[in-house]
């Protein structure tokens, strides 16, 4: 039977460090999940760490169903004192694990040991790296025993990792360790429901600029919307939209500083001066964002069968453009956040 199985990389600890003239290491770190025969990548900026220091990232690996009885967990982890070439954002973050990802796709069997085996080559291009860089690499099939009906478990998963090498002067050794959190759950059993779930959305009001943050993402629609907070502002968002038409053509548009409307008198009088002057929005349309490009973003609360979920909506919408209506009609799509793994 599946499980529903969660993986967590809760921190390293670096034990000995392994620059003998450097003020600390650099620790960058990547690998994967493999469960039910699929690589799930991941990868993080470099952090640095001395001796006796500890790093908690509690990131989440993978949240999903799995139907065999282990799941693969596989880690890489490099000092890269003489590299300046590894990950710096979140953008530089999904190379990596694109890259990854494409490598573990050649493989004809993708167990967890093949997949670490093969990342260096697999990034190689993008961080120049040698094999004096590597101080970490582990990979393991963490089995998955039988649960009670309901019953939730947990495996702290602690590799350590110990190495040595030589110059012609000098012996420099390393000692890391990494912690996992592996949690599944055995489901009740379920008869299917006489009839669908009934979806539905309402406008959502009062919401603050911090729940607009993040990315937002209509795989069907080819809408890809990116949010974050304006520097140096508490009230005002930069939004940039992808779109791909019908006929292949890509459009992008960045929309600078702007503000939330239909937020509450309450959080103007906590904002101050700088907070949106807005007025309230039409009964009947919730929060929204004014786009560059003419469009809108709508907030909208979600409903399943009556009962809201936590889960929350974009809608994104506006009109036609007159000189090419054919190829982009009237947009009316809603954006959900992506399910994000490392």
């Amino acid at each position: 039977m599946a499980n529903y199985v969660e993986v967590r990389l809760i921190r390293v600890i670096c034990h000995d460090m392994e620059s003998s003239s450097a003020e600390h290491d650099v620790f960058a770190l990547t690998g994967a999940v493999v469960a039910d025969g699929q690589t799930f990548p991941f990868a993080h900026p470099a952090v640095p760490l001395k001796t006796g220091w500890t790093f908690s990232y509690q990131m989440p690996l993978f949240a999903g169903w799995v139907q065999q009885p282990s799941i693969g967990i596989g880690a890489l982890g490099m000092d890269l004192d003489n590299s300046d070439g590894w990950a710096h954002s979140e953008d530089d973050v999904r190379k990596v694990t694109k890259a990854i990802a494409k490598a573990a796709s050649y493989l004809p069997v993708p167990y967890i040991d093949s997949v670490i085996e093969h990342i260096p080559d697999a990034i190689d291009f993008f961080t120049g790296l040698d094999e004096d860089d590597e101080v970490f690499r582990w990979a393991e099939n963490v089995p998955l025993e039988r649960l009670a009906p309901g019953q939730t478990e947990t495996k702290i998963i602690a590799p350590r990792v110990r190495g040595e090498k030589s110059a012609l002067i000098t012996i420099s050794d390393w000692d890391y360790a990494l912690e996992f959190a592996v949690t599944w759950q055995e489901p009740y059993p379920v008869f299917p429901p006489t009839r669908p779930i009934s979806w539905s959305t309402q406008p959502d009001t009062d919401t603050m600029p911090a729940a607009w943050l993040g990315g937002w993402e209509s795989a069907s629609g080819g809408i890809e919307c990116w949010i974050t907070r304006t520097p140096g502002s508490l009230w005002n968002l930069d939004v940039h939209i992808k779109e791909r038409l019908p006929n292949g053509e890509i459009r992008e548009f960045d929309t600078l500083a702007a503000a939330v409307a239909g937020v509450t008198p309450a959080a103007l009088r906590l904002g101050g001066p700088e907070a949106p002057t807005d007025d309230a929005p039409a009964p009947g349309a919730g929060d929204r964002v004014q786009l560059a490009n003419g469009c809108l973003l709508e907030m909208r609360r979600v409903f399943a069968d009556g009962v809201e979920i936590s889960d929350r909506l974009i809608r994104y919408a506006g009109p036609a453009r007159v000189d090419d209506v054919l190829d982009a009609p009237p947009i009316d799509i809603d954006l959900e956040r992506p399910l994000h793994i490392g």
